[in-house]
């Protein structure tokens, strides 16, 4: 992992958002959105816990990252959609 070969702590998840998205009665990708962020924010409660006030400030952050084909994946979305690029 490239967050690895920095000396990055890396986590990685791995669940059936399909069926769980679809017991929500939520899109996957609104449902995977969700689940992300409360992961994030999970992880980021674990790391700040039991630290004062000036170490919470100077933790970082957490960085996020997305496949090598998001933006074939988008252009195909939209287009299955009707979506088209605007050109005004």
């Amino acid at each position: 992992m490239f967050g690895e070969t920095l000396n990055i702590p890396t986590y990685i998840y791995s669940e059936n958002i399909e069926e769980d998205a679809k017991k929500a009665k939520e899109s996957v990708e609104t449902y995977a959105r969700k689940r992300r962020y409360m992961l994030m924010n999970n992880i980021l409660k674990e790391k700040i816990e039991g630290k004062n006030i000036l170490e919470k400030r100077f933790l970082g952050g957490i960085i996020t990252a997305h496949n090598a084909n998001d933006n074939a994946e988008t252009i195909f979305m939209n287009m299955l959609r009707g979506s088209r690029e605007k050109t005004d």
